[in-house]
């Protein structure tokens, strides 16, 4: 998953993930060394270097994948909306007829339930806080969780709908026709051209 934080501590972080590559490719003594390389060739302006890279791959991964593979892409992205409340890569060639269901099983109902309790903790120190600059800050990001939460339940249903549907596709077909199968006259994908 592509998330503007941290939610899960195992492989659907896209943060894990690369972690984890670097780990295997370069060896644990390095990793944090390739991720601060990383974080400064792409450049991104963040708190420290995973948030910048964690806020590339939210925003603009997607749009690199798309111009490296000439708008067909071989990743697909899963997008609820424009609050991004739910972002999940899915490589075009592993995908089968229950993909959908698995998404919205381990993916996204998970999230829901993470935004919940972050909203819940967030009003718990919106309560407690006495500083306005910090009631600020609280009540924009209560704000802005609840904005993503409210937009993977209308993208739930979608998905569920689309998953009933157990689409098969055909990688003979190409990109442009699959994409368009997949989403079964819906968006729950981000655009490809």
């Amino acid at each position: 998953m592509l998330n503007d934080k941290k939610y899960f501590d195992d492989k659907r972080d896209i943060m894990n993930r690369l972690r984890e590559f670097l780990t295997v490719t370069f060896g644990e003594s390095t990793v944090d060394d390739n991720l601060k390389y990383i974080a400064s060739v792409i450049g991104k302006k963040a708190d420290n270097d995973e948030a910048s890279i964690r806020r590339y791959f939210v925003e603009d991964f997607f749009k690199d994948h798309k111009q490296i593979y000439q708008k067909r892409p071989i990743y697909w992205e899963f997008s609820s909306g424009k609050a991004n409340g739910f972002k999940a890569l899915m490589y075009l060639h592993r995908y089968d007829e229950e993909e959908l269901a698995m998404i919205r099983a381990n993916y996204l109902h998970p999230l829901q339930g993470k935004y919940e309790i972050q909203i819940d903790q967030l009003n718990q120190l919106l309560e407690s806080e006495s500083v306005t600059k910090e009631k600020k800050k609280l009540e924009r990001e209560i704000a802005h969780v609840t904005k993503q939460l409210s937009e993977i339940k209308k993208y739930d249903v979608v998905i569920q709908h689309i998953a009933n549907e157990k689409i098969t596709l055909d990688l003979d077909d190409g990109v442009v026709v699959n994409y368009e199968k997949l989403q079964d006259g819906e968006k729950i994908l981000s655009k490809y051209n």
